[in-house]
């Protein structure tokens, strides 16, 4: 999943020389600027909107007629800038083909992304813009930087455009780009996200900077060296309450002790997925543990380098694993993998504390001791000759030390209410 930009630059926002409708901002006192409550908002409402807009079905292309349509839904100021934004990413693709080869000669006038239902990050902000003061709500459109898949960090170029509406008062980010879906490869796949409305704006910074501070909304507005310096998150990283314990920057250099460490909700479990050069690492580089809220990840590399390190989450609301941060790593160490771990590890908070390696000494003495919240019973098994050696109990530690030989070994846990044996972690 790669979310998208308008490419390097953005020639300009109106390329057209006689666009339809007067293209002046409104006149803002950045002084008297407030960033919205997002918690006034009421999601349950939201979603009433959305469904009206997710019916509502229009096949011209005069932005007039489309926003008598729409004022005829939605009566509040809320309702009117959630119904825009709701219609136009539900309605409106993204043209892949042209923010690849020919940006400069994208029309985004309104009425023109309106009848070819396509356009680029700048069309969708002027339809917006255009819907929006047409349906009597303030609005601008705003330029800057955002960390979409094509994004280099030091490059200060604009490379995105969108938008904040003023609803009773008060200012509201919102990117209906964003909020249309995503881009994988050059296909652009549909997919409705209502994060990207009035996102909280200590939020929306992780990957939008404003060429104009003011419109961060942020009392203490970011540089953007801090700007760039912010891990590269996605919005399931706030949605699922996840937090940072260490490593806050999005570069990072790691060796053999380091850990990143995450705080994240009871329920909730993570995965990771390395690469070099857009090739995978296999999964055991990386050790992922959970004790309470707190998850460590600890990482060792094939080859010194550098890496990207994409970090998943589910929890048992939903059983999908969506992306929620990614670090690019610099590996300063080298070191053999560690041992295969399962999600049955995880979602029963197992902390493996020996032996973390993969592979094991043959035909020595091995101290096995590792945590397992609600195992009743841990045995380790030798694959080739079946052989099971039960580990010794006390509370939720297991330990044991063994003479191990030159085959594949499984350490296996039972559960109450389940007779069977699940895999928590794998030697070779």
């Amino acid at each position: 999943m790669m979310l998208f930009l308008c490419r390097n630059h953005l020639s300009s926002l109106f390329p057209n020389p006689t666009p339809w409708f007067d293209l002046s901002q409104p006149k803002i006192i950045f002084s008297d600027i407030k960033a919205g409550n997002i918690n006034a908002l009421d999601d349950q409402h939201l979603r009433y909107i959305d469904q009206k807009a997710f019916h509502l079905k229009y096949e011209g292309s005069s932005i007039r007629e489309l926003a008598k349509i729409l004022s005829s839904k939605a009566k509040t100021e809320t309702e009117k800038a959630r119904i825009i934004y709701t219609w136009i990413t539900n309605n409106i693709a993204y043209d892949v083909g042209m923010s690849l080869n020919n940006i400069d000669l994208v029309d985004v006038n309104p009425a023109t992304v309106l009848k070819e239902r396509k356009t680029i990050c700048s069309g969708y902000a002027n339809l917006y813009q255009a819907l929006a003061q047409e349906m009597g709500l303030d609005v601008v459109i705003i330029e800057g930087t955002a960390t979409g898949s094509s994004y280099i960090v030091g490059d200060t170029a604009i490379n995105h455009a969108w938008n904040a509406v003023k609803i009773q008062d008060q200012w509201y980010l919102l990117d209906a780009t964003w909020g249309a879906g995503t881009v994988t490869e050059t296909q652009f796949r549909k997919k409705f996200n209502p994060y990207y409305f009035a996102t909280p704006p200590e939020q929306f910074i992780f990957n939008h900077f404003p060429a104009d501070s003011a419109w961060q909304l942020l009392a203490n507005p970011y540089t953007r060296e801090n700007f760039e310096d912010l891990p590269d998150v996605s919005p399931g990283f706030f949605q699922k309450n996840i937090d940072l314990v260490s490593h806050r920057k999005r570069e990072i250099k790691m060796g053999n002790q380091s850990q990143i460490i995450l705080s994240v909700p009871q329920k909730t479990t993570v995965v990771t997925a390395l690469k070099k050069n857009n090739q995978n690492i296999p999964d055991h580089y990386n050790l992922v543990q959970k004790e309470g809220k707190t998850v460590t990840i600890q990482s060792t590399f094939p080859e010194l380098g550098k890496y990207k390190l994409d970090i998943f989450a589910n929890s048992t609301q939903s059983q999908d694993y969506v992306h929620i941060l990614t670090y690019q790593i610099t590996a300063t160490s080298i070191n053999s993998p560690f041992p295969k771990t399962s999600i049955k590890f995880q979602e029963n908070e197992g902390y493996l504390y020996t032996p973390l390696t993969y592979q094991l000494p043959n035909h020595k003495m091995v101290e096995f001791k590792l945590k397992v919240q609600n195992a009743i019973d841990i045995q380790v098994l030798n694959t080739e000759t079946n052989e099971w050696t039960q580990l010794t109990r006390l509370d939720d530690l297991f330990m044991e030390k063994l003479k191990v030989g030159d085959s594949p070994v499984k350490v296996v846990a039972q559960f109450p209410g389940d007779p069977r044996y699940w895999t928590l972690v794998e030697y070779n």
